[in-house]
């Protein structure tokens, strides 16, 4: 559009379906009749009154305006329909059981030690390290 900028990343709702709009040279009112939605929901969207449309007049506005993929994702986007994909699930992780049956006793007493929570002064983790050793 002529004279016409706005950063479309960080515009609200309300901007971006006027910029879409201007930019289609479609009317509010025309925009009504083809999202069949009425004029007051078009003009109450774009004057910012009303900030998030439910879906059937998104996909009213969407198909309207003939939006791109990354035009539609901006508005769904501003309109706080902020699509995510999922991610792949992942395999719960198990805390592995602890094998005392296969670590003699004497062992066991060595290993102790490290369970302690980590000394406070380098000298008392040397006392501790001598005693296991």
């Amino acid at each position: 559009m002529d004279g016409v900028t706005i950063d479309l990343k960080t515009a609200c709702f309300a901007q971006l379906l006027w910029y879409f709009r201007l930019d289609r040279l479609i009317s509010s009112s025309e925009l009504a009749r083809l999202a069949g939605v009425s004029k007051a929901e078009i003009s109450s969207l774009e004057s910012g009154r009303r900030t998030r449309p439910g879906m059937r007049v998104m996909r009213g506005i969407i198909t309207a305006l003939k939006l791109n993929t990354e035009e539609r994702q901006l508005l769904l986007n501003a309109a706080m329909y902020i699509y995510v994909k999922p991610a792949a699930p992942q395999p719960v992780q198990q805390e592995p059981e602890e094998i005392t049956d296969h670590v003699s006793p004497g062992d066991l007493a060595k290993i102790e030690p490290a369970r302690d929570p980590v000394p406070a002064t380098e000298e008392e983790f040397l006392n501790k390290y001598r005693q296991a050793v």
